[in-house]
């Protein structure tokens, strides 16, 4: 249940429904979870929810197991079905109180969005109508899901943040604030564990517990919301978001070392489970609100500045660096001091210096052209460098998240200043000696766990054998495929048994397949290492490395930029393995206006031989040729 959450918008804001229990038999399959019935009058009540308690429900595994389906399948957002209708009476009430003028409600900004792409980022279920899409936002944001700005305003989130509570739901809904809804009662169970624990000294293998691991997940879920939508490379997401993990961990280690003290009253007897739970309440408050916000910010900052540096590195050193303020009233006089200053990439001093440096930071870097701006001299930039940080007496800001690929320093609030140079923060996890400090334990238990999740987790790439390769290699080329998809046209995408679905770019691909399938058979292919030259030559390819789809008698390769102005180098990448370039803009943001522009721009490098060039938009296929140019 999401009441914390939903508290938070109703609090002081909007009285809370009547509930009435009622017994609808579920028909073909279909089941009817809860309904919102609007009220006759504002002035009467905010209306009713009706609870459906039929007992056929039970035989269908249960209102938790149902809402556990319904967001699996892709078909809702969140797996509370009262939330949702919860979430019907809020958008009710926000209509009435704030009106939509007669040119907002003939053209509802529902209309305005792309179909697949509701589907694909919020559930299928909000891309039937506009008022389950409103209902879909609300209680998605509630339960603690982020989305892009402009789902949020489709919605009218907008309109209402007069309302101090929708306010306060449309930042969580763009990921502006953390929402920490899902981790309270996970507090709590956390709590729990530690309550049940024997004696009264803090035992560092609690932190492998399943429910604090949970909490642990949890906490770093909210991290990652700040940037969910922060264009960058996959590997580079996945590196940002283990470093959230390992912070969540050291925090959640000093929550519980914290509580411990807590367990025993002052006649050294151990207190009742609810007394304890109501003393440590204010631990909770302070560290995953107080302290959170801030943290949320910095990680929001540090993820936006990895990824500019990661988009940095595509162009070598042919452009210079610039450090830009926020240029208002708002900016730190030390942080002022290093605008404008401009170094090439390549000097120690975006090593020490580059943004975020220090909490709440706006300051960003910015590509600037070597022959415009002259160069800062470096020992000066690092003498400005080192008074804009003076207030950070403990040095912990003086790291760069892109070259680290990480949102949060080693050394930080929660860590210890050796922690900087220790072998494991770099990436070595057996140490000969771990030293005795529960910091140093917890830190070991921490990766232990991180390293355990990764195994278990559905997104690791399926491991196969030599013997299974072989096996698959023998088959015929027809037997190796299996169909996966039919287009209306009759058309079908095809996937090779060794295309392994938990690649991390594997859905881009088979949404360009699916696609291409409107004309062509397509058939997904695997990662084929150079030395399996059997099936390279069955399929006739070059290079070392190999292109993701076979269209009808051509090669494909899907690329998927995280800045525009990298297309033409992913262009020739796509030429190079004797493939066309297919452009998707899963990753950044691609102009339909300029797709010509964009095809322009590779032709006029003249690596790029190929014919023809596509780009995927908005989920559709465009196809450029050198005769449309």
């Amino acid at each position: 249940m999401c009441q914390e959450a939903a508290e938070i918008v109703l609090r002081k804001e909007f009285k809370l429904p009547k509930l009435r229990l009622v017994k609808i038999k579920p028909a073909r399959g279909n089941v009817t979870i809860a309904q919102y019935r609007q009220p006759l009058s504002f002035d009467l009540d905010n209306g009713t929810i009706e609870v459906n308690t039929h007992p056929d429900i039970r035989k269908l595994g249960g209102v938790k197991a149902i809402g556990q389906k319904t967001v699996t399948s892709g078909w809702a957002a969140q797996d509370n079905a009262i939330l949702h209708e919860l979430a019907h009476m809020i958008d009710y009430k926000c209509r009435d109180m704030f009106p939509l003028d007669a040119r907002e409600q003939i053209g509802d900004r529902f209309d305005k969005l792309d179909t697949q792409k509701i589907k694909t980022i919020l559930s299928q279920y909000g891309a039937t109508k506009a008022e389950e899409f409103r209902a879909e936002i609300i209680s998605g944001a509630l339960a603690g899901n982020v989305y892009p700005e402009e789902f949020a305003k489709a919605a009218y989130l907008d309109r209402y943040t007069e309302n101090s509570g929708m306010k306060r739901l449309y930042d969580m809904a763009t990921g502006k604030m953390p929402n920490t809804s899902a981790t309270e009662q996970k507090f709590a169970n956390t709590m729990e564990v530690l309550f049940r624990q024997e004696g009264a000294q803090f035992q560092i293998d609690i932190l492998a517990n399943d429910k604090v691991q949970d909490f642990i997940s949890s906490h770093a879920q909210v991290l990652d919301n700040a940037f969910k939508f922060e264009p960058m490379s996959d590997a580079m997401r996945q590196r940002l978001q283990r470093s959230n993990y390992i912070f969540s961990g050291f925090k959640t280690f000093h929550e519980l070392n914290e509580a411990t003290h807590a367990l025993i009253d002052e006649n050294g007897n151990r207190k009742p489970f609810e007394q304890f739970l109501n003393d440590v309440r204010r631990i909770d408050r302070t560290y995953n609100q107080n302290y959170l916000r801030a943290e949320y910010n910095f990680v929001h900052a540090s993820a936006t500045m990895a990824a500019k540096w990661e988009e940095f590195q595509q162009d070598g050193d042919r452009y210079n660096l610039q450090y830009r303020t926020a240029h208002d009233d708002k900016v730190r006089p030390e942080h002022a001091a290093l605008d404008r200053v401009t170094l090439p990439i390549t000097d120690p001093f975006w090593e020490e210096y580059y943004p975020p440096n220090g909490w709440n930071c706006r300051c960003t870097v910015v590509q600037v052209r070597k022959s415009k701006y002259p160069e800062t001299p470096h020992d000066e930039a690092m003498a400005l460098g080192e008074e804009a940080t003076g207030k950070d007496t403990k040095g912990i800001f003086h790291f760069n998240p892109g070259i680290q690929q990480k949102t949060v320093p080693d050394y930080n609030p929660y860590t210890i200043r050796r922690c900087r140079d220790c072998d494991i923060a770099k990436g070595k996890t057996k140490l000969a000696f771990i030293p005795d400090f529960q910091l140093c334990r917890a830190c070991q238990q921490i990766r232990e766990c991180y390293t355990e999740r990764e195994k278990n987790n559905s997104n690791n790439l399926k491991k196969i054998s030599p013997e299974e390769k072989h096996n698959i290699y023998q088959k015929t080329l027809q037997e190796q495929f299996e169909s996966i998809y039919t287009s209306p046209s009759g058309h079908t995408v095809q996937k090779h048994l060794l295309k392994d679905i938990h690649e991390m770019d594997y859905k881009r691909v088979l949404d360009a397949a699916k696609l291409f399938a409107s004309e062509n058979d397509v058939r997904m292919i695997p990662n084929i290492h150079e030395s399996e030259t059997k099936i390279r030559q069955q399929l006739g390819l070059q290079g070392k490395r190999n292109p993701d789809l076979w269209v009808g008698n051509d090669f494909v390769d899907v690329k998927s930029p995280f800045s525009a102005k990298n297309i033409v180098r992913n262009a020739n990448e796509a030429f190079l393995q004797g493939a066309y370039a297919c452009v998707t803009d899963h990753l950044c943001f691609l102009d339909k206006s300029k797709i010509k522009d964009y095809a322009k721009a590779i032709y006029r490098a003249e690596q790029y031989k190929k014919e023809a060039v596509f780009f995927v938009i908005d989920n559709k296929l465009y196809k450029i040729t050198t005769a449309d140019l």
